[in-house]
Parts: structure tokens; sequence; C-alpha cells
């Protein structure tokens, strides 16, 4: 199975946001599972939009990002919605 993130070229910038991604995204996931329940990412949404994001839209919406319907956000599932938000670069034209 591809990795859909071997294709992303980081500059130093989106690195951060990567970090910065991920340390937000640990805050919220009690018990580390990796991955963030409904009430977990309302939690997350709020701090985001407290801080200054817009984070209004149905593609914010929780069954949005759970992308295989599992009732949770996986971590893979809020990092590609994350990299489609700071529009991070692909190497092909696929995305």
């Amino acid at each position: 199975m591809e990795d859909r993130f071997e294709k992303l070229k980081l500059n130093e910038d989106e690195v951060k946001v990567v970090q910065e991604v991920f340390e937000v995204f640990k805050y919220y996931d009690e018990g580390q599972k990796g991955e963030l329940t409904k009430a977990e990412w309302e939690q997350l949404k709020k701090y985001m939009a407290d801080s200054g994001y817009d984070m209004s839209g149905p593609n914010l919406k929780f069954e949005a990002i759970d992308k295989n319907g599992d009732g949770t956000i996986e971590f893979t599932e809020y990092l590609q919605l994350m990299m489609d938000h700071f529009n991070m670069v692909y190497d092909d034209d696929e995305h």
C-alpha cells in the first residue's frame, strides 16, 4: 500500500507545522490511542478556534474527517485535514 505522505516535500516551516499539529493532536488524545473521539475533537476544535483559526465549514465536521467511519479521527485522518488546510506540496498533481 502506498504511503500517502511519502510524496510530500516539506520545507522547514512545513515540518514545524506538522510537528505542531502532532503535539496538539497528542495533547487532546486522552489515553494516547492515536485517535480522537468526537468529544476530544470538539475540545481540539474549540482550542483552535480560540487560537484564531477558522474552524467552521462542513469539511471540519467530525463525520467528514472520520473517512473510514469508525467513530474516531485517527492521526492520519487529522493530519490529512491539516495538510489540506495548510496546502502542503505534493510531488504530483493527484491531490
